[in-house]
């Protein structure tokens, strides 16, 4: 009469399968999460930017969006905040004023449908984002 269960080896064969399937997603899924990272951030931010415009056509007050390129963080109108981790950069690029990459800069829009002229660029070393306001379609992101 034979027993029923598995032999030692076809145990240790599914456990070796396993651990290399896990191993194989773990390093796909560790390039995969820093890239999703940029894209989301990069997405807020441009829809908040274009809360921002629309706010302003709205309440019929200037609004203000603060860019700190030191600590990496946009401020929103409203106490809101965007924040990139470390291993981004960003920098404003002005068409009269050339490019700003330390300190702060204010994107104001106006009431009246205006928006700013400036650039703003996110890199993290391997991407970049350059995202401006269309005064028509709002917020637009160039990858």
């Amino acid at each position: 009469m034979r027993k029923r269960g598995f032999t030692l080896l076809e145990v240790l064969v599914v456990l070796a399968s396993v651990i290399v399937i896990l191993g194989v997603a773990t390093v796909l899924l560790s390039r995969a999460l820093p890239s999703r990272q940029f894209e989301v951030r990069v997405e807020r931010l441009r829809t908040s930017l274009d809360q921002a415009k629309w706010r302003a056509l709205r309440t019929g007050r200037e609004e203000e969006v603060v860019v700190d390129m030191e600590k990496r963080e946009v401020l929103l109108p409203g106490g809101r905040r965007v924040v990139f981790p470390r291993q981004f950069s960003m920098r404003v690029i002005h068409p009269k004023g050339g490019e700003l990459t330390s300190g702060k800069w204010s994107l104001l829009f106006s009431p009246l449908g205006g928006v700013p002229p400036e650039v703003l660029v996110i890199t993290d070393g391997k991407r970049e984002a350059r995202l401006w306001m269309d005064p028509i379609t709002g917020a637009e992101v160039e990858k």
